[in-house]
């Protein structure tokens, strides 16, 4: 395509959503659907699922394009995420009391039950809870339903929480600001985005009080495929 377009261009596919300005705070929060993925085996003919074409995508960049300018705070503020969602809920939310007891160590975990069902290599997952230090891990294998191979900074103990890391964010602390009309281009974390699967866009307010958004225009550019 690259070459068909001459001078090494690429072909961007974009899909696009207007988000409406809202109050400070996390009482006016939100998360809105930007696209889907359809499943095009959905209405095959009997037999002939096999034969329709696997949409895979991937996200790489997450865009947003805000209206009127934004000045970060220290304390009071919001974080705009990327979220992908399947059948409505995130990818991965479970959790694992598998200790890990060497900082710096590749270790396979056991997962509650199906818990690494939507897992795949190169997936970011936030470890949050338990004994030891929050951290974002890598997951370097999947074992099966159940187990996954991850690498860890930090010791970990009792029983944490394992959750997909959005698959970009931005957080409008204190020097991160954005002029208006200035788009902030985000580069995606690893993702493979199935057919069915939902990306939404959500603000998540640091406190009651936060920090109000503007009109924003979120955007997301991707393309055929992903990491298998």
């Amino acid at each position: 395509m690259s070459k068909a377009l001459r001078g090494n261009r690429d072909l961007p596919q974009m899909e696009a959503v207007t988000l409406a300005a809202s109050a400070a705070g996390t009482g006016t929060d939100y998360e809105h659907g930007i696209t889907n993925v359809p499943n095009l085996r959905q209405s095959a003919p009997s037999g002939t699922a096999g034969m329709q074409a696997d949409n895979t995508m991937s996200v790489r960049w997450f865009s947003l394009l805000p209206e009127a300018a934004i000045t970060g705070a220290v304390t009071n503020n919001y974080t705009m995420k990327l979220m992908q969602r399947r059948a409505g809920v995130v990818l991965t939310s479970t959790t694992s009391s598998t200790a890990v007891a060497g900082a710096g160590t590749t270790v396979t975990i056991t997962t509650a039950a199906a818990g690494a069902a939507n897992c795949y290599v190169g997936q970011s997952l936030d470890l949050t809870g338990g004994t030891g230090t929050a951290e974002t891990i890598i997951v370097t294998a999947v074992v099966d339903t159940t187990h996954i191979t991850a690498y860890f900074v930090n010791t970990h103990s009792g029983t944490y929480t394992l959750t997909s890391t959005p698959l970009a964010q931005v957080t409008y602390a204190s020097g991160t600001n954005d002029a208006a009309w200035v788009a902030r281009q985000l580069p995606c974390l690893v993702n493979i985005v199935k057919p069915g699967d939902t990306l939404t866009v959500a603000r998540v307010s640091s406190n009651a009080t936060g920090l109000a958004s503007p009109v924003y225009t979120a955007v997301v550019e991707w393309v055929e495929g992903g990491p298998q």
